[in-house]
C-alpha cells in the first residue's frame, strides 16, 4: 500500500505534515550559503556542456571522470555579507 496516493508529499489529505517546514528551511540554508561563501570557476579549468537527457557539466579533456563543476569556494568578506541579507 503506498503511503500518498498521488506519489507526491504535498498533495492530498495524507501529505507530509513537515513538507513546509522542510522548504523552508533548505531556502534558508541555500539563503545563508549563498550570503557567506563566495563561488568562483577555476580560470585554469575549461568547463563544457554535456547533453544526455539534461545538460551537465563536464571539465573539457575529462569525460572519463564523468559531471563534475570544480569551484572555488571562501568565506566572504564580512561587509559583503552585511549587504545581502536574506
Amino acid at each position: 500500500m503506498l503511503t500518498f496516493g498521488s506519489g507526491a508529499a504535498a498533495n492530498g489529505n495524507r501529505s507530509c505534515i513537515g513538507y513546509r517546514f522542510a522548504l523552508n528551511e533548505i531556502k534558508l540554508f541555500l539563503c545563508v550559503l549563498v550570503r557567506d561563501v563566495e563561488f568562483a570557476l577555476d580560470p585554469w579549468i575549461e568547463i563544457e556542456k554535456r547533453v544526455n537527457v539534461v545538460t551537465r557539466p563536464c571539465v573539457k579533456g575529462e569525460p572519463h571522470m564523468g559531471n563534475q563543476m570544480p569551484l572555488r569556494l571562501r568565506a566572504a568578506a564580512p561587509a559583503a555579507a552585511a549587504e545581502a541579507r536574506c
